[in-house]
Parts: C-alpha cells; sequence; structure tokens
C-alpha cells in the first residue's frame, strides 16, 4: 500500500511539471504567426480624382488594417480584369500616370497583406474621357476596305455640330493615340490608301474646331486584315454599260502581266457567288454582252495561276439598269449620215475643255461638234473663228471641211448629259492642178444629238 501511494505521488509531480513546461517553453522564432492570419480587410472608401493635366489620375482609400501596400489594376472602361495593368502602391493617395484623357478609364484595388495574403478587389471606379463643349464628337464612325483595291479604306462619320475639319489617326491595332499617323479630311469621309492586307488597323477621328480646339479622339475602329493567298487579287476593277449598245458591259482590271488566265462571274444585284453566270477571259478587259438594260447586274472577277490556284473573288461592282443610249442623227447634202458608232466625251483644251460629239464611220471618215463645257442651254453660232464657242467638223475621205457658218442650239444640260440640236455649212479650198482655186461645200442639215459626256 505505502508503494501505491508513492507512485501515485511521483505521477502528479510529473504531470504538473509536464504542463507548467508547455506554458512557459518560447516559440520557434522561424514561424511567424502572421503567415496564418487569412483576415485581409477590404480597403473602402475608393474614390478616383477627374484627370489631371490631361494625363494622370489621383486615387484614394481607406485601409481597414495594418498592410502597408496595395495592387491597382486599370484599363479602358470596361476592360476584363485579369488583362489590364498591374502596379503595387505604397503610398495614399496614388497617382497613375502615362493616361490620356480622351479615353475613359476604369480601376480596381486591394490590400497587399503578405505573400500570402491579400483582400478581394475594390471596383471599379470609373474616369470618364474629357469632353470639350465648344468642340463635339463626332458619331457614327464606319469604314471598309474597298472591294476592288484591298488595301484602300474608305472611311465615313457624322459630323458633331458644324465643324467642317477633321483629323484622322491610324495604325496597326492596338497602336497607343499619339503614336499612329494622322490625316486631315475637310469632308466627313476618307479614304486611306496603303493600307497592308496582311495587317488589322485601328482607326479614330476627332473634330478640328479651331487652331486650338479639337473634339476627342473617337474610336477606335478595327479593319481586319485578309488573308490572300499566292494568287494575287486583281485590283482596280472598273465596268459600266456601253453608251451606245447598252446592254453591252464594259469591264477592266489590272493584275500582274503574269498571270493571264481570269474569270468574271454576274448576276442580277444580289445574286450569291456560285449561283452567276461565269465566263473566262485572257486579258484585263472584257465586254459582256447581252445584260438586260432595266435591270441591275453585279460583276466580280477572280485570277487563275493554275487549275488549282485562285485568288479570292474581287468585288461586287455594280452596273445600274435604265441607261439611256446615246442618239446621234445628221443629214449631209440631203442624205442621211450613218455612222458605225457614237463617241462623246469631254476634251481637254488649251484654252478651254469641249463637250465633243461625233458620228464615227472611221478614222478618216466622221462628222461631229465641238461644245465649250461652260454653256448653258441657249443657240449659239458657228463663224469659222477659232474663238468660237460651238465649232462644226466634216470629215471625209480623210480630208477636213471646216464649219464656216451654221448654229448650235442646247436644249438640255446636265452634269453628264446633253441634248441638242446643229447645223451648219462645212467647206474645203485648195487649188488644183492648173492653179485654179477650188471650194468644196457640203451642207449638214437636221442634226440633232443626245449623249452622255
Amino acid at each position: 500500500m505505502k508503494h501505491f501511494k508513492l507512485l501515485a505521488g511521483l505521477f502528479l509531480i510529473l504531470a504538473a511539471f509536464s504542463i507548467n513546461s508547455c506554458d512557459t517553453e518560447p516559440i520557434d522564432s522561424a514561424i511567424n504567426p502572421d503567415d496564418f492570419n487569412q483576415n485581409c480587410e477590404v480597403p473602402t472608401a475608393f474614390i478616383a480624382s477627374n484627370f489631371v493635366n490631361g494625363n494622370s489620375v489621383s486615387l484614394n482609400w481607406t485601409p481597414q488594417g495594418d498592410e502597408e501596400s496595395w495592387i491597382i489594376e486599370y484599363g479602358f472602361a470596361g476592360f476584363t480584369q485579369g488583362t489590364g495593368t498591374t502596379i503595387t502602391a505604397t503610398t495614399i493617395p496614388f497617382t497613375i500616370t502615362g493616361l490620356n484623357a480622351n479615353n475613359s478609364y476604369s480601376f480596381y484595388v486591394k490590400a497587399n497583406c503578405g505573400s500570402n495574403a491579400s483582400s478581394d478587389w475594390v471596383g471599379p471606379v470609373t474616369v470618364q474621357a474629357m469632353v470639350n463643349p465648344n468642340c463635339a464628337n463626332p458619331t457614327g464612325l464606319s469604314g471598309l476596305r474597298e472591294v476592288a483595291s484591298l488595301t484602300t479604306v474608305d472611311l465615313t462619320w457624322v459630323a458633331g455640330g458644324s465643324e467642317s475639319l477633321w483629323q484622322v489617326q491610324y495604325g496597326a491595332a492596338g497602336f497607343a493615340l499619339g503614336s499612329g499617323t494622322i490625316v486631315t479630311a475637310n469632308t466627313p469621309s476618307k479614304v486611306i490608301t496603303g493600307i497592308a492586307t496582311s495587317t488589322s488597323y485601328d482607326f479614330y477621328v476627332r473634330s478640328n474646331c479651331s487652331g486650338t480646339e479639337n473634339s476627342n479622339w473617337v474610336g477606335p475602329i478595327t479593319i481586319q486584315s485578309v488573308v490572300v493567298g499566292d494568287c494575287t487579287l486583281p485590283t482596280n476593277f472598273t465596268g459600266e454599260r456601253d453608251a451606245t449598245i447598252t446592254t453591252d458591259v464594259n469591264l477592266s482590271w489590272v493584275s500582274p502581266a503574269t498571270i493571264t488566265s481570269f474569270q468574271v462571274q454576274y448576276g442580277v444585284s444580289g445574286f450569291t457567288i456560285g449561283s452567276g453566270i461565269t465566263i473566262p477571259s485572257t486579258e484585263t478587259t472584257l465586254v459582256v454582252h447581252d445584260i438586260p438594260n432595266p435591270n441591275n447586274y453585279d460583276f466580280y472577277v477572280r485570277a487563275n495561276c493554275s487549275d488549282t490556284n485562285s485568288s479570292e473573288w474581287v468585288g461586287p461592282i455594280t452596273v445600274n439598269g435604265n441607261v439611256v443610249p446615246n442618239q446621234f442623227f445628221a443629214n449631209v447634202d440631203g442624205f442621211e449620215y450613218v455612222e458605225n458608232y457614237i463617241n462623246a466625251g469631254t476634251i481637254t483644251g488649251v484654252s478651254s475643255d469641249n463637250i465633243s460629239v461625233y458620228g464615227v464611220k472611221s478614222g478618216s471618215n466622221f462628222l461631229g461638234i465641238l461644245i465649250d463645257t461652260t454653256l448653258p442651254e441657249d443657240q449659239y453660232m458657228i463663224t469659222g473663228s477659232a474663238s468660237d464657242l460651238v465649232k462644226g467638223q466634216y470629215r471625209l475621205n480623210n480630208v477636213d471641211y471646216t464649219a464656216t457658218s451654221g448654229s448650235v442650239t442646247i436644249v438640255s444640260k446636265t452634269a453628264d448629259r446633253i441634248t441638242g440640236t446643229f447645223t451648219f455649212t462645212a467647206s474645203y479650198t485648195y487649188t488644183n492642178s492648173n492653179s485654179e482655186v477650188i471650194t468644196v461645200t457640203h451642207e449638214v442639215t437636221d442634226g440633232t444629238f443626245d449623249v452622255a459626256y
């Protein structure tokens, strides 16, 4: 019994000693209790200033713990978190620099409580782009690559106010404003050339209201790159109805001399590629016949580099219907003059420009008149003087008979079409082998014309 009491006493003494040792033993200095503190409080009262000096924003917030640094993420307004710019701040407030007041920005902040702990993000707070009340932003910026020339981009927009001058800035997609190419425009549209097909481009526009006032830059719109294979696309694709045979359409395009095989496909406007009529060509010009005049037609062209390698289709270009054919009539010495075709257009002269209207049989046989382009609807006399505003000419078997009297009456005239009547006397004087002066005269009467020029 004495032995049992002794053992129990020893056990109680050892237990007391062990408990006392745990309470007083120092903690291992390699263990940092802060590493196990996951209570990293979210900052509050997060605010942002307006733009300072057009390129900076001051951020402010209230920490809820004893943290000494914070992480800020920012980007263009509406950016997706994780894709923005991240920066560490060690002071409050904190200034973000290198911004552009023409853009709106969003900001987030979170507390940094250690290498293994941070708070949740707070935000966004958004700073809106600065607006000049005296120079409104343009709207509706849009653009497309030209189908006939993929290195050309056509831009359009809507004026924001009464401004009549704009600036366009562009560069490779994602370029920083201020580092792009800037061009001016005096209409709300601009044609930009030299745009690489292999690169996507961003475009901005702004109003230029005075020498010192501009609107914000508006944009960007992105014009995507286009995939062009090793078979070069035709360019400068054009087409129009023949002025005389209005069911003929004259097409032309440009292509390297090494490519000599092409296909043209056409159909009523809006047709789907593959459902049209396809015809081959070995030249860069083609006349397509039997195109009904009342209808509008679309045309495409592509190059064939081999049996298995063709370029993309270029187009469509649309050729309109309801084209009025050119008309020309005259009698010469009482007999109807019958031409093979009508030649009408504008000729640039030394002292003036003229509208020319000719019925042509051949290079050595034709009949026609010249009309000064500035003349309005009225009757004008032919006197044979070099200063006449209207002139007549008759060539027969390579001999030129000059109009010495007569008149031309302009009945109607628009920017691209003219109708009227004419009559004149044309003569040619020569000396024969007997030294006799001979004058041959022809009377041109009942002349009428109705042509596009």
